[in-house]
């Protein structure tokens, strides 16, 4: 089970907005996540290994004032951008799409339905497809912590599996913006 803990700001500066994480397993340090709420952009770091977390293009999602005037206009809906994991050589190693409480994931040749576990819970679990039986659950496990788990199968390659908590910050961070407009 991976675990990422808030890592310490040394020297980084006042003005600095980026969230950064420790990724742990069993009390070591296996690399590093930062992800950037403004360009809703991470760096997973796995060893010697990095990894970017992004959209594969810079249009912003609607938010609720959107939709309510699209709604009302009845104008179409535009489509939704979705999320990349990439190498260091730029190729795509998975690709997630949002689908309404959760993430449509594909990594090579398999699909992942990511959904919320409960109205009120924190965790995410992540299934082959909607409906079947879950392989682990990726989030917040308790109400008032910073400390979030990743505990899915070993099978799964760490990237992937900092790329799903990617998903859920940025979800998170744009619900937020979303509820403040």
């Amino acid at each position: 089970m991976l675990v990422t803990k808030p890592s310490k700001r040394d020297n980084i500066g006042l003005l600095d907005r980026q969230l950064r994480y420790d990724i742990c397993e069993s009390d070591r340090t296996r690399g590093a996540l930062i992800f950037d709420p403004k360009e809703r952009r991470g760096v997973i770091t796995i060893g010697s290994d990095s990894f970017v977390a992004a959209r594969l293009s810079s249009r912003p999602d609607e938010v609720m004032y959107q939709a309510l005037f699209r709604l009302m206009t009845g104008a179409p809906k535009p489509p939704t951008t979705p999320f990349a994991l990439k190498d260091s050589d730029e190729q795509v190693l998975a690709l997630a799409e949002r689908n309404g409480r959760g993430f449509s994931v594909t990594r090579g040749s398999e699909n992942f339905a990511l959904r919320r576990r409960g109205m009120f819970s924190r965790l995410y679990e992540l299934g082959p497809e909607a409906g079947t039986p879950c392989l682990g659950t990726v989030g917040q496990p308790k109400l008032f912590t910073r400390q979030l788990q990743i505990d899915l199968p070993a099978s799964l390659p760490p990237a992937f599996q900092v790329f799903l908590l990617t998903l859920i910050l940025d979800l998170t961070l744009q619900n937020m913006e979303s509820l403040s407009n």
